[in-house]
């Protein structure tokens, strides 16, 4: 049970149905597992996460390129605001390619705000 739930029955006397039908808005729903460990890996599309208490963690690994991974290695002092934004770039681009888990609404918009904090 969702601590969100939990702590909602406890403060009232509604019934765990009751509550869930309010925090979902909806009288229609299904009880796929009726108990979920914490820290559980959870599959579900593309995305893989574990769930503690009401928040999903993300549970995959973001790689980058080995040219990338080449210019963040370097001394600071080497690195030129191009390859920063080829870094950027990727990153951008593959947290909204494989990270399901976070939405990137408007990457060019991100990448603008990137660009302003060098000026």
């Amino acid at each position: 049970m969702p601590l969100v739930a939990a702590n909602a029955i406890k403060n009232s006397l509604s019934s765990y149905h009751d509550t869930i039908l309010k925090i979902l808005g909806s009288n229609e729903f299904k009880v796929l597992i009726p108990k979920v460990k914490m820290n559980q890996l959870i599959k579900e599309g593309d995305s893989l996460y574990t769930v503690v208490g009401v928040y999903k963690h993300n549970a995959q690994q973001l790689i980058l390129s080995d040219n990338s991974m080449g210019i963040i290695t370097k001394p600071i002092r080497e690195i030129c605001d191009s390859d920063l934004d080829s870094v950027f770039n990727e990153l951008v681009d593959n947290i909204d390619k494989y990270l399901n888990l976070y939405k990137i609404e408007d990457k060019l918009t991100i990448k603008e705000k990137f660009y302003a904090l060098k000026k």
